[in-house]
């Protein structure tokens, strides 16, 4: 990324940074191996999703499952069953697709900032926690998967958000927030984070928001 970077960064003003849950209204059951889009797109079986508000297609945020942790957990212990009916107990193994968890950046009711290749609570606990510890100048994060990079710098208590991919320029994405606030909110869904998901293990029996490498 140039040097001038910052200098390109959007204004976010009223923000949400937190921890969002896999929300599936379907599990795959075919081959595992070999598939085409076809079957990928066919071959499912319908789960109940959850009675809960949904700011961000496809997810949960942490702040939108307090006080309702009892329904997510009833909504993945569906899931596992509908899984197991069907004879796709081998999605049950890690946490991507069906039980996948992220860090989010909410603005003006979209994800405007997403961590594609983070799957699981640790790994989206470590990218909270920098960020709640990101209040003083300085790199706050800096990683590249499959080409895609993203850069967190606090500079005079402003943070800046830059991802972009070198080989797709015009998708580039720089955002500019109060880091205050972001260290606050990070800290705080970060204790969302640590309780909910001691919840739904506790619920379920297992830990399937967990990668086993």
């Amino acid at each position: 990324m140039d040097a001038g970077w910052m200098d390109r960064a959007r204004p976010l003003d009223e923000i949400l940074v937190d921890a969002a849950l896999c929300i599936s209204d379907s599990v795959y059951h075919g081959p595992v191996n070999g598939f085409s889009r076809e079957e990928w797109g066919s071959l499912r079986e319908p789960v109940e999703p959850p009675d809960l508000p949904c700011r961000v297609p496809g997810v949960v945020v942490t702040d939108d499952a307090r006080g309702r942790e009892d329904a997510l957990a009833a909504y993945y212990e569906r899931l596992v069953d509908v899984a197991r009916r069907c004879g796709a107990s081998v999605a049950l193994a890690r946490p991507f697709p069906y039980f996948r968890v992220t860090p989010v950046v909410v603005a003006a009711g979209e994800q405007v900032v997403s961590f594609d290749w983070t799957d699981d609570v640790a790994e989206t606990s470590h990218i909270l926690r920098a960020l709640a510890g990101g209040g003083d100048d300085g790199v706050v994060w800096d990683d590249v998967d499959e080409g895609w990079f993203i850069y967190v710098v606090v500079q005079d208590g402003v943070l800046f958000i830059g991802q972009f991919d070198p080989d797709r320029p015009r998708e580039e994405l720089v955002l500019r927030a109060d880091a205050r606030v972001v260290a606050e909110q990070a800290a705080a869904a970060l204790d969302r984070l640590t309780r909910l998901h001691a919840h739904l293990v506790e619920s379920l029996g297992h830990d399937y928001w967990t990668s086993r490498h």
